[in-house]
């Protein structure tokens, strides 16, 4: 099988992107063909000058675009797209986009003019979601997809309401390797928190050090660790000194840094509100960390609340610190919900298996 996967920005440290790109690599391992088309800004040409990169079994294609505004971002994105499919993609049998966006409506209408079958799956829920935040003055096409798989049944039901024929959707979750994101062999359980993502308004990483002020009052020799960041984590350094606290700031890493963090904590702290299934989360629950979530569809399709993690009401500092005191006090709980969440995800979330859920969608978008 060809098959080709569309992410905006494919060396940007995220869960789509790297979401993808090992999906990609569980497809290619099975001997099929695999294309990422992806984009980078014009100024790093230096760094990617050849617009394929054939260094890995995965052929990479890299269009340069100007991606400082949006709306030129969409414009060279569509011109580099209507030549670059029919030349590059040829050969592909279906193409899997990442996002309900006006870029992959473009590019599903581009692909159908090459006979290439359509996937997309959104990528994020709720008020910052792919469905809440599309442009009014964008046309949807609902119709240019031919098929839309949801990550949970809540992120589906957002596509069906948003108008995609309900008879053309699913739902397949993301999945974590099992074997590589494992609990550590002499685990330590010393109550330490961990949050792994990008700082941005719909992860509440402002909300996550609010909370962290009680922590660090009657905690003392409790730790916060929070690895990710971008252009703006310079104003959450700010503000957790403004608050008084002394949580360890780690930039964007690598996924051999990430697991190492996450090995070297017990307890993982995902306050976002609008994931469409997060990858960080099934990595932390992989490791075998017990997971605090705001209470959101998204979550609560991975979380069993009391068994495999705790919730809390969403955007309530005062309700997150009340779960974070319960797992830092308690050994056992720490325990028990951390080796029930690596379990949720070796039986719901192995990698392996999702990767067979969506070769046995492709074979049915392709009449196989």
């Amino acid at each position: 099988m060809n098959i080709a996967f569309f992410v905006p920005v494919i060396d940007q440290i995220g869960g789509a992107e790297i979401g993808t790109q090992r999906l990609a690599e569980q497809l290619a391992q099975r001997g099929h063909k695999v294309t990422i088309l992806s984009t980078q800004a014009i100024s790093r040409w230096q760094k990617y000058p050849s617009i394929i990169d054939y260094a890995k079994p995965i052929r990479l294609i890299r269009l340069p675009v100007w991606q400082r505004s949006k709306q030129i971002f969409a414009r060279m994105l569509a011109a580099q797209a209507f030549w670059s499919i029919p030349v590059f993609l040829r050969e592909t049998q279906i193409i899997h986009l990442r996002g309900l966006t006006p870029e992959t409506q473009m590019l599903a209408r581009i692909a159908h003019r090459s006979g290439i079958s359509t996937l997309c799956v959104p990528m994020a829920s709720g008020v910052y979601g792919d469905v809440a935040t599309f442009p009014s003055n964008v046309a949807k096409a609902t119709t240019v997809f031919d098929w839309l798989s949801g990550l949970t049944d809540s992120l589906r039901a957002e596509a069906i309401a948003w108008g995609i024929p309900a008879i053309k959707t699913g739902v397949i979750p993301n999945g974590v390797d099992i074997d590589y994101f494992k609990p550590p062999e002499s685990p330590g359980n010393q109550p330490h928190a961990i949050f792994v993502g990008h700082f941005r308004p719909e992860k509440r990483v402002e909300l996550l050090l609010h909370a962290w002020v009680e922590i660090q009052q009657e905690y003392p020799q409790v730790h916060l660790t929070l690895v990710g960041g971008d252009l703006s984590s310079g104003s959450y350094h700010q503000l957790a000194e403004q608050l008084g606290i002394a949580p360890t700031f780690i930039p964007n890493t690598n996924e051999a840094g990430v697991l190492a963090k996450l090995q070297a904590n017990s307890i993982f702290v995902m306050p976002g509100i609008s994931e469409g299934m997060s990858n960080a989360l099934l990595e932390a629950m992989a490791v075998g960390l017990a997971p605090i979530v705001a209470d959101t569809p998204a979550n609560r399709a991975v979380i069993t609340p009391e068994i495999d993690g705790l919730t809390y009401q969403a955007d309530s500092p005062e309700a997150l610190a009340l779960q974070l005191k319960r797992l830092i006090s308690d050994e056992d709980l720490r325990h028990r919900i951390g080796t029930a969440a690596r379990k949720t995800v070796v039986e719901r979330f192995n990698l392996e298996a999702v990767t067979e859920q969506y070769l046995a969608l492709y074979r049915q978008l392709l009449g196989e």
